[in-house]
């Protein structure tokens, strides 16, 4: 693919999404927001919390992480506003999200492998799901398919956001050359789907050809979980559907409010403290599109 394929435009709320972000209707009700389904891991458990409580936080009307017996109550001390819901087996996830007010699903913040067959099934059942879900794709969730990548490539859509970093990116488009954003927009194309591939500059490819670069991280990013953060404020815009704002707007808003969330922050934070930064990121954004209408 020729590098100037697609112009690459710096990831701002002035690149289009920031006047499409709206506050919640006064007579709206929570399903009326979305509801974010996590697959909960048996082990790191602190991954699927911080990609639920994330969607929360990001105005999603609920979120239920699906936990096996021996994590239940892990999840369920974590916070009262997330329900969690028991499923023993990985490869029956779908018998979770058949209901069409489930919306969206996250599924690979803390997933492991130890049962690799039945993360595969759960992935593919989440994608062909009818009514169709948004998928968002992150860590083992994408790996899990390194030893024959083609079978996510053929699978996924437009309906699908998959989030890897460097390593995994590599692990499933291997041999995949060129520069990052170049890179980018061919798995993008390949996949039929927005690829968010994460970094210090993290690259945000839609299938249709957009493609944006985000700069307003800082190096304090770099912490164990803020992968799993950025999952779930993903799944929280998504679910929301709001007006005008496709889904590559969504998950550019998530990207650029996550990266803002720590460089405020800035020395030594953890990535449990980026949830609490996402209201007043929120209150701002919401307050300047109103001062910008009421100067129009």
């Amino acid at each position: 693919m020729p590098k100037d394929a697609f112009p690459i435009v710096e990831n701002t709320p002035n690149a289009g999404w920031g006047a499409k972000l709206a506050a919640k209707a006064d007579d709206s009700h929570k399903y009326d927001h979305g509801h974010v389904v996590v697959a909960g891991g048996r082990m790191l458990t602190g991954a699927g919390c911080l990609a639920a409580l994330s969607a929360l936080r990001m105005g999603a009307g609920l979120c239920t992480i699906v936990s096996s017996s021996e994590s239940l109550d892990t999840y369920r001390a974590f916070n009262p506003s997330l329900m969690v819901e028991h499923g023993e087996e990985i490869a029956r996830f779908k018998e979770h999200i058949r209901d069409p007010r489930r919306t969206v699903v996250v599924i690979g913040p803390g997933a492991g492998q130890d049962n690799p067959g039945g993360l595969r099934k759960a992935v593919l059942d989440s994608i062909q799901m009818e009514p169709q879900k948004t998928c968002i794709l992150d860590a083992d969730a994408l790996t899990v398919f390194a030893n024959d990548p083609r079978v996510l490539h053929h699978a996924t859509g437009p309906h699908c956001v998959l989030t890897p970093h460097e390593g995994e990116f590599e692990k499933i488009f291997p041999g995949m050359t060129g520069e990052r954003a170049e890179r980018a927009q061919a798995a993008a194309i390949k996949t039929r789907s927005i690829i968010v591939l994460k970094g210090s500059e993290t690259i945000i490819a839609s299938p249709e050809g957009g493609c944006f670069v985000n700069r307003n991280s800082t190096g304090w990013m770099a912490t164990a979980g803020s992968g799993d953060v950025l999952a779930g404020m993903i799944a929280g815009i998504a679910a929301r559907d709001l007006e005008g704002l496709s889904l590559f707007g969504a998950v550019a808003a998530a990207v650029w409010m996550h990266a803002e969330a720590g460089s405020r922050l800035g020395p030594c934070l953890i990535s449990s403290d980026l949830p609490a930064q996402i209201p007043d990121l929120w209150a701002e954004l919401l307050a300047k599109k109103y001062r910008k209408k009421k100067a129009a």
